[in-house]
Formats: structure tokens, sequence, C-alpha cells
């Protein structure tokens, strides 16, 4: 398996890695470091476009590349806004509940749609570093 990973595969390993440690991060009350994490996630994502272009990708490049931004652009977010947002009011966790569904259900429909699109000569949707960037700044 690791024949088919290149060096910006790598990158998204990482960007997956930081997402997932930005949810442990987060699920302990350090609230800092996920919020940090999540920024090295988007450095990853940013980064393996970049090497992606200029050394060439892999078979397994966009796939990757997907899953590793729902974990760290979409999960890791959305788990950091409720550790820090969650209250003992039925109606506030209600509402924060739902609020993020929706969020998870736009994010993973853009991410796994992204390549069909992405050929077309105009940009649908929020990219997903975007959405991050807008979740961890409220």
């Amino acid at each position: 398996m690791l024949k088919y990973l290149t060096s910006a595969d790598v990158l998204s390993i990482a960007n997956a890695s930081f997402g997932l440690v930005s949810i442990f991060a987060a699920f302990s009350g350090q609230h800092i470091l996920a919020f940090v994490l999540i920024l090295l996630a988007l450095l990853a994502d940013g980064l393996d476009g970049v090497v992606a272009r200029r050394l060439g990708g892999g078979q397994v490049g966009e796939y990757l590349e997907a899953m590793a931004d729902l974990v760290s652009l979409t999960v890791a977010p959305l788990v950091f806004v409720y550790s820090v947002y969650a209250s003992n009011e039925l109606p506030v966790i209600l509402l924060l509940v739902v609020g993020m569904v929706v969020f998870l259900f736009c994010a993973a429909v853009r991410l796994s749609a992204f390549h069909l699109v992405k050929e077309q000569s105009v940009f649908v949707g929020l990219p997903a570093s975007a959405s991050a960037i807008l979740l961890i700044s409220m």
C-alpha cells in the first residue's frame, strides 16, 4: 500500500492527523491547542495541493485529500465549537447539534463532489478550508 503514496499524500495524512489530535485536545479541554492544530491542518491542506502540482499526485491522492479534509476541516472544527459552546441547557445543545449536522452534511457533500465539478469553469460552494476558518473564528 505504501507504494501508492506520494509526498503530497503524506501531507494529507499529516492534515488528517492534526485534525484527529485536535479532536482529542478539544475533548480534553485544551481549546488553544485544538485551535492551533486545526490551523496546522489548514497549512498541511494547502501544502498538499502545492506539492501535488509540483511533484505530481498519486493514484489515491484525490480521495485521501477529501477524507483528510473531512476529518481536519469539518469534524475537528465541529468538535472544537461543541467543546467551547456546549452547555447544560437542552435548547442550546439541540440548536448546536442541528447546526452542526447541517454543516457536516454540506461539507461532506461538497468534499465528495469536488472532484466531479472541479473541471467546470465555475467554482461551486464554500471551500472546506474557508468554512473551517469561519467556524473556529466564531
